[in-house]
């Protein structure tokens, strides 16, 4: 018995083993681990406008790889910003609290900033009286291709009573709580006054140009360009052909009281550009009275950041040719001022203004030549 029992038990645990050993694929696999979330963006909730002396509440509302989302408004870092620039002190237009209550304090704009866990994000909010609204604009000189004006004064009469603002260094003014009927007043001591009456039922954008006040005016002279002698010569591989080795014009000039002179060109074709970009470039340049002469400065065509500038100057010669020259000169001499061109003359074979869809081109010119001796003539 004792035997038999033996081999009984040896077979029970040998079948058991085998069994196990049948059964490899069975085992349960691990449970997945779930991977963390990340933080994605942030969103901050809130209105656009608040009337001053005012409060808003304000949510920052983070979002995270998996699509859930929570509020951290209590957790982010909240501050105000001004609204020329997010890096830029606050300009005391808005507060906020670390419960993301906002206060508007006085008409204007800031930016609303939340910082939380790496991300940042921003809100750009308007500070205005209720039913009313904000015009804002540039201030351009008419006689310098649009040029912004800078310190000048713009009285706002409207139903919502008067507003006083100034232009910054590049020409543009804000004003906050206008409505219904209004005149728009622009004066500075060297400009003509100049008055504009609109309509104000929603934000608007006005532009607006001055002229300046002039000591002289239509002034004419003949403006010659002649190419340098170390120019390469004609027919080499880039270089002028003779048709643009001399050019000449009939150049009207306006001195302002500021000494500002103003050439304005004629006697020629000149590209210049359409209305809706400005009015600006083409056929004339902008310098300064010296003594017993004149300096001018001429934008030329270049390309600083995809922002493409259009010369001061460009004459069409022909549907395939385009002329133009830039730089600094100093000329003296009384009724025949005389000196040199320090820049480029150059010939495209492309018109450089926008296409029909508004985008610039960058263009390299088919013949150039830089040099610090162009002759530059006005006579009297």
């Amino acid at each position: 018995m004792t035997s038999l029992g033996a081999r009984y038990t040896a077979l029970v645990v040998l079948i058991t083993g085998l069994a196990a050993c049948g059964d490899s694929a069975s085992p349960p696999a691990p449970s997945p681990v779930a991977a963390e979330a990340t933080l994605r963006n942030l969103d901050i909730q809130g209105p656009g406008q608040i009337a001053p002396g005012t409060e808003a509440q304000f949510v920052v509302t983070a979002r995270f790889s998996d699509g859930s989302s929570r509020d951290v408004t209590s957790q982010a870092v909240l501050s105000v910003s001004n609204h020329e620039c997010l890096e830029c002190a606050p300009d005391d237009v808005l507060t906020v609290r670390v419960d993301g209550t906002v206060r508007a304090l006085t008409a204007g704009e800031a930016w609303l900033r939340a910082q939380y866990n790496g991300q940042e994000m921003s809100k750009e909010i308007l500070a205005i009286p209720d039913g009313t609204y904000k015009v804002s604009g540039l201030v351009t000189d008419v006689e310098s291709g649009g040029m912004g004006v800078n310190g000048a004064q713009i009285d706002v009469g409207s139903e919502a009573g008067k507003l006083t603002a100034m232009t910054s260094s590049f020409g543009a003014y804000r004003v906050y709580g206008v409505r219904g009927a209004t005149t728009v007043l622009v004066t500075r001591h060297d400009y003509q006054p100049l008055r504009q009456s609109l309509a104000v039922d929603a934000h608007r954008s006005l532009d607006l140009q001055v002229r300046p006040v002039l000591r002289r005016a239509g002034e004419v002279h003949t403006l010659t360009i002649r190419a340098a002698r170390d120019c390469p010569p004609a027919g080499t591989d880039g270089a002028l052909p003779d048709v643009a080795r001399q050019r000449r014009y009939t150049a009207m000039l306006a001195t302002a009281v500021d000494n500002r002179v103003f050439a304005r060109l004629t006697g020629a074709q000149f590209a210049t550009i359409p209305a809706a970009y400005g009015n600006m470039g083409g056929d004339g340049f902008v310098g300064y009275t010296q003594e017993n002469g004149f300096l001018f400065w001429m934008k030329g065509y270049y390309v600083d950041f995809d922002a493409y500038a259009y010369p001061d100057v460009v004459e069409q010669i022909s549907d395939a040719l385009f002329f133009t020259f830039w730089g600094s000169t100093s000329i003296t001499g009384g009724s025949r001022a005389t000196g040199y061109l320090d820049g480029v003359i150059a010939l495209f074979d492309k018109d450089m203004r926008p296409g029909a869809n508004g985008n610039w081109q960058a263009l390299p010119p088919i013949a150039s030549c830089q040099s610090q001796r162009h002759e530059f003539t006005l006579t009297h």
